[in-house]
């Protein structure tokens, strides 16, 4: 069933699902909100109020500071001002004032605040740090006076100390270089007193000068009464720093450090009273602006609920328990109902729409984990993602499924022929003694193996070299009609054909009567035939004929071509070594029919005879190391160019290959291009006769190690004729 693409619903539709008491709602939380801002506005004047009265703390407490600057700031200009410094004093007196000046106001400011005015305990302490205000004002000009009085290099006593003392003028030549110096020290005397006002220079000092003045001549009438006016003005300054507290706990600094700190600690009272009375009126105007919006909200969120529970929240608890399901993984089977007008936006027939694809999708993945790939999924829509991607997955499960069934069939064929050549090649060697074992061995086997109800084997029988014939040689379950004599000639009908065309022939259709079935319920035709020429080098050996119910697939096919090249090559392999013994027999008769005529001759016969015995048990020893050496070791015959000649049976059955793909090439050719064995190896073999090497072979995906002994063989007449390449695996080194 196809599912429509989702409504798009229109505004007004959407409008008219909503209740119209909820537009009565919607007015009443505007004026909720218009009323929380007003509240929230008025609390926001009255916290700036409260933070002004703050801000105005923090500006006295810089003013509290900043007298303590300033007074230092004062004595370092009177102390210590240079002597084109212009009215020192009146910039320090003026400073001082200014800043009392906006000190009382801001005192004055903050007792009229709003949030303190009416507060006594803070009115009470707010008079009391008015008085200390005007204490350390009092106090502080009396102290500047001092100050001022006392001077500096500039002005006041210290200049006119400076000033006296600058006065002394005597004669050097008349008093001494004595009185001089002693005036010099006089000077730095002073010039340390100012520095650290320490009044044991002081003592030092009038010491000096009463010395000096001891030393002044009875007729000198001016210096004396100089320096009786530099010890009274000395002592003055003595007394006047003394009264200022310079260097002692005494005097009017002292007194004035008292009065600062007393005006320091009314004020931190006077802040730690304020903070209280500004906490609480903070935390009272938050109280209740706050109790009221609580109050508002309370009363707001009460009518929300009435009007919210029947027109919106009950409709939404249906569509979140519906869509809960959805959520969890669960399809309902119901569809959600909701009334039109408890509908928001229409949202229960999407839902449902939803619902009814999912379900749908969830049958879709069911079929498919089912294996039923043919199941068809129609979308919601164009932009249905999840379905478009479920079928992304189909196809994707679609091609895996198959490309699963090809590599399981290839790897079942490949599995079928190495299993089979390793169990023919068992077969071939067992037998590999006695044509006529090896013939009915291996078409038993082959007949089993490829599942067929009939099988035998035409070898090649060349006693008539002018007219040669296949003759039975071996059969399984066989019953002809057609050939009871078990000979044909080359030509001649099917195998005839297959024996001079040398290729394979596979029917599906069987010629009328050409082969039956015996069994307890009658005779049956084949519907498949199956004709292999046996080759070896090009040359014919025989044919092979295998009857079947069911039909050959090709990799059969290309199994039994690769058998028949291997039965080839051991039966060539067996003749020759049949061959051998009957011409050892042969000559062994010849042997003794020579030495019954020839009686005067018979010391040279016995000699003949021992020699032919030598010489058979040779042959004979040779023939068994040659069968030996086939069945063990790997062997390759080369001309003297390097083209192989001869390749063994055993192997062409462990590289996998037919003697004719070998025939005629060079040995890189087996072992590819980067073997040892180049044209620079010939040329040494040639003169080395024999030489052993290892290389390695590849065989499919794995690699081997061979070792290899190449042997020049000669001829009677002492010539090399072709070179043997006797072939070893190295255990251990095989690696994919």
């Amino acid at each position: 069933m196809k599912h429509e693409a989702v409504t798009k619903y229109e505004p007004m539709k959407k409008l008219s699902a909503i209740p119209k008491k909820l537009y009565y709602f919607f007015l009443i939380l505007i004026l909720f909100s218009v009323t929380i801002v007003i509240v929230l506005s008025i609390l926001h004047l009255h916290i700036r109020k409260i933070h002004s009265a703050e801000k105005q703390l923090l500006q006295i407490k810089e003013k509290i500071e900043t007298i303590n600057a300033r007074h230092y700031e004062y004595l370092a200009l009177v102390l210590y001002g240079k002597n084109d410094d212009q009215d020192i004093f009146h910039y320090a007196d003026r400073n001082m004032d200014d800043v009392l000046f906006k000190l009382t106001d801001l005192t004055g400011q903050l007792a009229g605040h709003r949030v303190l005015r009416k507060r006594t305990d803070v009115s009470a302490s707010l008079e009391t740090f008015n008085t200390a205000i005007s204490d350390f004002s009092g106090f502080i000009t009396a102290v500047m006076s001092s100050i001022k009085e006392r001077g500096n290099m500039s002005e006041g006593l210290i200049s006119e100390w400076f000033r006296q003392a600058g006065e002394i003028e005597v004669n050097g030549e008349e008093i001494g270089q004595d009185f001089i110096t002693g005036l010099e020290k006089v000077r730095a005397l002073q010039s340390a007193y100012i520095l650290t006002n320490n009044n044991a220079l002081i003592d030092e000092l009038n010491n000096l000068l009463i010395s000096l003045q001891s030393q002044l001549p009875v007729d000198d009438m001016v210096n004396p009464g100089k320096f009786d006016a530099l010890l009274q003005l000395t002592a003055k300054i003595l007394a006047l720093n003394n009264r200022i507290g310079f260097s002692s706990h005494q005097g009017e600094l002292p007194v004035y450090y008292q009065h600062y700190e007393t005006l320091k600690s009314n004020f931190e009272k006077l802040v730690v009273l304020i903070n209280e009375n500004l906490n609480r009126a903070t935390f009272s105007a938050s109280l209740l602006s706050y109790g009221l919006i609580v109050l508002l909200l309370a009363g707001m969120l009460l009518l929300a609920y009435i009007f919210l529970d029947k027109s919106i929240l009950r409709p939404l608890i249906v569509i979140g328990q519906f869509v809960n399901r959805l959520s969890s993984g669960m399809i309902p089977d119901d569809s959600l109902t909701i009334t039109e007008s408890g509908d928001p936006g229409g949202i229960s027939e999407p839902l449902n729409k939803l619902a009814k694809g999912l379900k749908e999708k969830t049958d879709f993945a069911r079929d498919l984990n089912q294996g039923h790939y043919s199941t068809k999924l129609e979308l919601l829509s164009d932009k249905d993602d999840l379905g478009l991607e479920m079928k992304k997955l189909q196809e994707n499960i679609i091609s895996s499924s198959e490309e699963q069934d090809r590599y399981n069939e290839e790897n079942a064929k490949r599995r079928y022929i190495n299993e089979g050549l390793a169990r023919f090649a068992n077969i071939l060697r067992l037998n590999s003694n006695n044509l006529d074992n090896l013939g009915d061995a291996f078409i038993r086997e082959l007949v089993k193996y490829l599942n067929a109800i009939q099988g035998g084997f035409f070898m090649v029988d060349e006693e008539d070299k002018e007219k040669p014939v296949l003759r039975l040689a071996a059969a399984f379950a066989y019953n002809r009609k057609k050939y009871l004599e078990k000979t044909i000639l080359l030509g001649e009908g099917l195998v005839g054909t297959c024996a001079i065309e040398k290729k394979t022939v596979h029917l599906t259709e069987m010629p009328r009567g050409y082969i039956l079935i015996t069994s307890g319920l009658g005779d049956a035709p084949p519907d498949n035939l199956l004709l292999v020429p046996v080759m070896h080098e090009e040359e014919l050996i025989g044919v092979l004929e295998i009857a079947s119910l069911n039909k050959f697939s090709e990799h059969e096919i290309a199994f039994t071509e690769e058998v028949a090249s291997n039965l080839g090559s051991t039966i060539v392999t067996t003749r020759i070594n049949q061959r051998t013994s009957e011409l050892l027999a042969k000559s062994q008769q010849q042997a003794q029919e020579m030495a019954e005529q020839e009686e005067e001759m018979r010391q040279n016969m016995e000699e003949l005879k021992a020699t032919q015995e030598e010489s058979s048990r040779r042959e004979e020893e040779f023939s068994g190391i040659v069968d030996s050496l086939n069945l063990s070791v790997f062997i390759i015959e080369y001309d003297l160019d390097g083209t192989i000649s001869y390749i063994n049976n055993k192997f062409l059955l462990f590289i996998n290959k037919k003697s004719e793909e070998l025939i005629g090439k060079t040995h890189p050719y087996v072992f590819g291009v980067n073997s040892v064995v180049d044209s620079k190896f010939w040329a040494q073999l040639s003169n080395m006769s024999n030489t052993t090497v290892a290389e390695d072979l590849s065989v499919g995906k794995k690699i081997y190690r061979i070792k290899e002994h190449f042997s020049l063989v000669i001829n009677k007449d002492g010539l090399p004729v072709k070179v043997l390449n006797i072939m070893t695996e190295i255990p251990g080194k095989e690696t994919t």
